[in-house]
């Protein structure tokens, strides 16, 4: 299966998630603990924005214990760690990444 675009409050089927970035999603992973508000608001606004089968926007929290960073983007064979959210660096990164995986390139 594949995750739905969405901002999600529990972690999602790793395999599920392999599967999504496969049809070029951009996972968006996040500290709960760091979660502000107004980062939460973006990234529904992401998410409601960028639903397709091939180019979706999910946000899950992150589960990986050894990652340090609050925010991680994610898109096949790319990720970047961010210290604080910044709307401009989500921005590009989609630009760039969005709907580029290799079961589907859509760009």
């Amino acid at each position: 299966g594949t995750v739905d675009a969405g901002v999600y409050r529990e972690a999602q089927p790793a395999g599920d998630i392999l599967h999504t970035l496969e049809h070029g999603a951009v996972l968006i992973y996040y500290d709960p603990d760091a979660l502000s508000p107004e980062a939460e608001e973006s990234l529904k606004q992401w998410a409601n924005t960028h639903t397709g089968t091939w180019n979706s926007v999910v946000a899950v929290p992150s589960t990986d214990e050894s990652v340090d960073s609050p925010y991680v983007l994610t898109a096949w064979r790319h990720s970047l760690r961010l210290s604080e959210y910044e709307i401009e660096v989500v921005r590009a990164f989609l630009a760039e990444y969005l709907g580029r995986g290799p079961e589907n390139l859509v760009r």
